[in-house]
């Protein structure tokens, strides 16, 4: 076998790299534009926090304008 001919199949055995990279880097495009659009609602936020609070037995309070910065 030439030496062209194996260079050429150790870097079409890497090619799905680029397009694993692609793809994930899209998916993480998508999740960065979701979570761009949603909306905070400060209200519900501050009732899941306090339920979540109340079962683990934490009771440090972290205002809401600090998280959200």
């Amino acid at each position: 076998m030439p030496n062209w001919q194996k260079q050429n199949d150790e870097e079409e055995k890497e090619d799905w790299l680029v397009t694993y990279a692609d793809a994930i880097t899209l998916l993480m495009a998508f999740f960065v534009m979701l979570v761009s659009f949603s909306k905070v609602d400060i209200p519900m936020y501050e009732q899941v926090a306090a339920g979540i609070r109340n079962e683990i037995g934490k009771h440090d309070e972290v205002p809401v304008t600090k998280v959200m910065a």
